[in-house]
Parts: C-alpha cells; structure tokens; sequence
C-alpha cells in the first residue's frame, strides 16, 4: 500500500481535510467552524492555540477512522510561517502570535506535520 497523507486547508470560516494516495483524494472532510470568531472569542494566545489545535486534530482523528495509516500531516494556513514551522502571525485568525503550530500538532498526533501558508502551499499545488 502506498503512503497516506492528510492535507488541511484552514481557512477564518472552514476546514477541509483530505487523505492522499499519490494519485488521489480517498477521503475527506468539511467543517463550517469559524476559528476566526471563535479564536477572538477565546481571548488570549493560550485559549486560540488550543482551540486550533483541537480542530485540527478533531479532523484528523474523524478521518483517521476511514484511513488508519495516515503517515504524515500537511497543514495550509493563513498567515506569516517561518522555514521551522512557526506560525508568526495570521491575519485572518486572532491571537495566534508566535504559535509552534508545527511540533505542538505533530507531538499531539504523532506524526510528521509539515505547516505552510497557504498561498505557498496553493502554489506548490499547481506546480
């Protein structure tokens, strides 16, 4: 069987989650949830973090179900992310500021997670 991968796309007002093979979509998965209310909503950098990071991984666990040998995570999000996976800051999602999103997300699901932005990873797409 060849590799499994998860790709999610963040954006302010939805996820979408997808499972690849090399050739193809296998599976996936939308929500409606609103980081970008909920994140101001949360009121501090702690509270907006978590809340990301139970989103993400609430997703990848859904799926996880359908395709149990998810072998690595790809994360397009909106915002500044430097080469180590640190999110510097989003303009679309509040209280993100200087968010590890990268190792705290592969430390929680125990997997490789790489994070890019997502204008970045759109244009690595078409590629």
């Amino acid at each position: 069987m060849s590799a499994l991968y998860l790709g999610i796309d963040v954006g302010g007002t939805n996820l979408r989650f997808g499972v690849f093979d090399d050739a193809q979509c296998i599976a996936s998965y939308r929500t409606e949830m609103n980081l970008r209310e909920r994140c101001a909503q949360a009121g501090e950098v702690g509270a907006a973090q978590q809340l990301v990071l139970e989103a993400l991984a609430s997703g990848y666990h859904r799926l996880r179900e359908q395709c149990p040998q998810i072998d690595g995570v790809g994360v397009a999000f909106p915002g500044f992310v430097t080469a180590d996976g640190l999110l510097r800051q989003s303009p679309n999602i509040p209280h993100l500021e200087s968010f590890a999103l990268e190792a705290r997300l592969s430390e929680q699901l125990q997997v490789p997670v790489l994070l890019e932005n997502d204008a970045n990873a759109a244009a690595f797409g078409e590629f």
